[in-house]
């Protein structure tokens, strides 16, 4: 973990969730045509599109707490 960072964790987060690997993620399907890439197809290709909208349902799903405690 980044010692930079002055966020704490009470329960470590998972790996894809951590800023280093976060900024990483951001950067490389920030859009459908980082996906498409990533996949080795055209930037047009619909199915890149659907692919970006999973990918990032899934992160948010990943990354929404289930429940927060004040």
């Amino acid at each position: 973990m980044e010692r930079s960072y002055p966020i704490t964790y009470r329960d470590f987060p998972p790996r894809k969730l951590i800023p280093p690997a976060l900024d990483t993620f951001a950067v490389q399907f920030g859009t459908p045509a980082g996906v498409c890439k990533a996949l080795g197809q055209a930037p047009v290709d619909a199915a890149c599109t659907a692919a970006w909208r999973d990918l990032w349902a899934g992160f948010w799903q990943e990354a929404t707490p289930a429940s927060v405690t004040c």
